[in-house]
């Protein structure tokens, strides 16, 4: 249990900050409305990542 804790303490303290600890940020954003009898009814978003460039993509800060 307490190795756990400890192992938890860790991550949180040395994850990345910027991407927090993904090591993938948005690129950009964009998105699509879906339009149904002229209305829209949905929006659909799709994004574009990239490696962080704080951690190099580790997920962990330096």
């Amino acid at each position: 249990m307490g190795k756990n804790l400890i192992g938890k303490a860790v991550n949180a303290i040395t994850r990345c900050p910027y991407c927090k600890g993904s090591g993938r940020v948005a690129h950009y954003h964009q998105g699509a409305e879906v339009i149904k009898n002229g209305r829209t009814v949905a929006y659909t978003e799709c994004t574009r990542f990239k490696t962080c460039p704080d951690c190099g993509g580790s997920g962990r800060s330096r």
